[in-house]
């Protein structure tokens, strides 16, 4: 079902429930998707925003109400951040189960890994290949801190990989070409199988 159609059908039965906070909610959360979808058609999108993007607009309610919360209860009002809490429980009806700290990590790694990133100038690809994937499953700010910390932690390697001595040409051109051992004199049992005496390469 089209989410526009999803948060309309959630508001009328609210309403015929008499839920004041479920109605409360979606009002707000259908406003702000408008708000979206008008923004996104000035830019030429006609279906408006995405499926992506109303899951990162969810969240970002969800955030900015933890925050409030947060606040209110420091406030000693926990009455205001108990209906803030409340909201963010609607809210959360609308998104898939969030992924762990250890999973978002992974799936940072693993991203890495099959992408082939090498250093920071790549994070926006990185970010952008993540929130398709993995859309409305995680916090997304958290994520680019996350990124941002692995992706660091890797340019050090490669730097330091980087800084490992290379022997210079004429480093290697003084090394003899092939590891050598002596051999015994004419006339003797030659263990290089070669008939002659001094120093032979070995083979």
């Amino acid at each position: 079902m089209d989410k526009r159609t999803e948060f309309n059908n959630i508001l009328k039965e609210a309403m015929k429930a008499r839920d004041e906070i479920t109605t409360a909610t979606m009002r707000l959360i259908i406003a702000a998707l408008k708000d979206r979808d008008i923004n996104a058609r000035g830019t030429g999108k006609a279906e408006g925003i995405t499926d992506a993007e109303i899951m990162s607009m969810l969240q970002g309610m969800i955030k900015q109400r933890q925050e409030s919360a947060d606040t209110y209860a420091k406030a000693n009002r926990p009455e205001l951040a108990e209906r803030e809490n409340k909201e963010i429980e609607v809210i959360k009806r609308f998104l898939p189960t969030q992924l762990s700290d250890d999973e978002v990590r992974k799936a940072i790694d693993g991203l890495i890994e099959d992408m082939n990133i090498r250093d920071m100038r790549e994070m926006g690809k990185l970010m952008a290949e993540l929130k398709s994937r993995f859309s409305g499953q995680m916090d997304m700010s958290k994520a680019s801190g996350l990124i941002k910390e692995r992706l660091a932690s890797l340019g050090a390697y490669l730097l330091d990989i980087e800084h490992v001595h290379t022997p210079t040409f004429y480093e290697r051109a003084a090394r003899p070409a092939y590891p050598v051992r002596n051999c015994r004199p004419e006339g003797a049992a030659d263990p290089c199988g070669a008939g002659v005496q001094g120093l032979l390469p070995v083979s």
